[in-house]
């Protein structure tokens, strides 16, 4: 009879100075530190006398026992199956961690290749640039021996330009076309005329025989004498000549 009321005093001491002294355990996350659990426990957001397995997804009542009820849960069948999974699984990080490499990768790979892209395309577009403003210039000196040819005034050459746009809208050319009345002129007699002295002069050159006219009558228009050049010279069994009109050669 003593040895069983000894006995529960002790037990009631026990519990006297488990739950009365020393209070209830609460979760201060040492457990993250400890090897043993830090793979799978967390806080419980709920109370601070639980924690949480985060690999069953199961709340643990850790007030009384402490870390024995974290080592109670840990022998577990269903959680040594679920950590089992876990460990032979890999991790969100291992792909987050390839995916970042990767990106690295790439990221090095668009700081070389990009400059070197722009470059290109740049060049491709100032070479475009380049063609186009050609096939319009072209297109400028053309009309500029059209209008000399058929002694058509610089002054007419005004709204060509609006005239072109209107009878073909769908042109590239035509829509940088400009070749108004100062420009078909500059074009005509610093441009076109030197191209064709030279030419002209080559072949009276190459003449045994030519004759030379000029005109140094008044213009009546501009009221001023302009010279007018006539050259006349033999070009194999025929007879060819030449034009100089105010700077601008015509044949």
């Amino acid at each position: 009879m003593l040895v069983r009321v000894h006995a529960l005093a002790v037990v009631l001491l026990w519990l006297f100075f488990r739950f009365v002294i020393m209070g209830k355990c609460v979760f201060n996350g040492k457990g993250k530190a400890n090897e043993k659990f830090k793979a799978w426990i967390a806080a419980d957001p709920t109370s601070k006398s639980k924690a949480m397995c985060v690999v069953c997804n199961r709340a643990i009542d850790i007030s009384s026992m402490g870390e024995v009820a974290l080592q109670s849960h840990m022998i577990n069948k269903k959680h040594k199956k679920l950590m089992e999974l876990k460990l032979s699984s890999p991790s969100v990080t291992h792909f987050l961690s390839s995916s970042s490499e990767n990106l690295s990768s790439i990221d090095s790979w668009y700081k070389f290749y990009l400059p070197l892209f722009l470059g290109i395309a740049m060049y491709n577009n100032k070479f475009q640039d380049q063609r186009q403003k050609s096939k319009v210039l072209s297109a400028e000196i053309y009309w500029a021996v059209h209008v000399t040819d058929k002694h058509y005034s610089f002054k007419s050459c005004d709204t060509v330009g609006d005239l072109f746009r209107n009878m073909f809208p769908d042109s590239t050319v035509v829509s940088r076309f400009s070749c108004g009345e100062k420009k078909c002129a500059y074009l005509s007699t610093f441009g076109i005329s030197p191209y064709f002295q030279s030419l002209l002069l080559s072949k009276v050159k190459s003449a045994n025989e030519s004759v030379l006219l000029f005109d140094e009558s008044l213009n009546s228009n501009l009221q001023s004498k302009q010279l007018d050049i006539h050259i006349r010279f033999w070009k194999g069994s025929q007879v060819s000549s030449g034009n100089i009109y105010n700077g601008v050669i015509c044949y």
